[in-house]
């Protein structure tokens, strides 16, 4: 009889600490200062819905022997945790609130932001991907569809604490657009009577096609003009983005494959943006150079050719590919 209370009573501690789940919880900080009792940390965590009972982490902490190695520090829990999982945290070394910088790249597509932290171990690919399909609540975002966030994380260092998740990696991204897209900025696009969506669509071409400033807003007034006459785009870089290579001038065959990304046949701009532009490629759009180009290449040492017809563009590529 006696071994089976010990039974009961090991079955009900186990239920206690990886069953019973603590809410589900907004990111919450919380400090832990020395020299409080360890009973008055299971207290303020409950206070903070860290945890539901704070006399069940105190039961465990006393099993454990661990409660005199709870680690004074700040914390950040960012989602629901079972106790042990708390207990963990909190007699561990090392705060999950330590920081580190990543650095999302211009022109970055979501597939490449999410290798890159994964290579962090920051968030796994298949977290990433996860959390990229679901709904955000942002004024600027379209419909959700595939990829519908490509072209609205905003390239930028970003300070992120430890086992942040990769909602909360999005959600400061989407922050990032929507302030550095300021009110002046989205003025201007109104007053030329422009989409946000196809500003953003455009700059993601650009920011592909070429480097500079000053190109990029030559390029801008050419392809504007060019959807304005519904002539193809041609853009190398969306060709680019269909076969993943990175050729200054597709194949024939490449730029033959039917896709609705691929602009050499497809008049207008592609379904979506086909990376995260900088803010740089967004303004060029925005504010376009005049010019009375058509047609323009880029070297492979990265200059660009400008022709005002084709059989001049077809001089200069001769010239400057072949």
């Amino acid at each position: 009889m006696k071994l089976f209370f010990i039974s009961l009573s090991v079955i009900l501690i186990i239920f206690l600490v990886l069953i019973v789940v603590p809410k589900n919880l907004a990111p919450t900080e919380i400090s832990i200062p020395a020299g409080i009792s360890s009973w008055q940390i299971c207290q303020n965590l409950a206070q903070a819905d860290v945890i539901r009972q704070p006399l069940v982490l105190m039961t465990l902490l006393l099993i454990t022997n661990k409660k005199d190695q709870i680690v004074a520090n700040d914390y950040l829990f960012t989602e629901a945790l079972n106790y042990w999982q708390v207990l963990q945290i909190i007699t561990q070394p090392k705060s999950i609130n330590q920081e580190q910088s990543i650095t999302i790249i211009e022109g970055w597509t979501n597939e490449e932001i999410a290798q890159y932290l994964a290579q962090q171990n920051i968030v796994s690919v298949a977290e990433f991907k996860t959390a990229l399909a679901k709904d955000y609540d942002y004024d600027f975002l379209a419909t959700p569809t595939v990829d519908y966030l490509q072209g609205y994380l905003f390239p930028d260092t970003y300070r992120i604490y430890q086992q942040t998740s990769a909602e909360e990696i999005i959600n400061k991204m989407l922050d990032n657009f929507s302030q550095k897209i300021s009110a002046e900025i989205r003025t201007k696009i109104t007053q030329k009577k422009l989409k946000l969506t196809d500003v953003i669509n455009l700059a993601s071409i650009i920011e592909k096609e070429v480097p500079t400033n000053q190109d990029r807003r030559l390029v801008a007034d050419i392809f504007w003009r060019r959807l304005q006459d519904n002539y193809p785009l041609q853009s190398d870089a969306t060709v680019n983005y269909i076969t993943h290579k990175g050729t200054t001038q597709p194949s024939y065959t490449d730029t033959e494959i039917q896709s609705a990304y691929n602009t050499y046949r497809q008049a207008g701009l592609p379904p979506g943006p086909i990376c995260n532009p900088s803010l740089s490629a967004i303004q060029a759009v925005i504010e376009p150079l005049a010019n009375d180009y058509y047609f323009f290449l880029t070297t492979k040492d990265g200059a660009v050719i400008y022709s005002r017809n084709y059989p001049e563009h077809l001089q200069n590529k001769r010239k400057y590919l072949d």
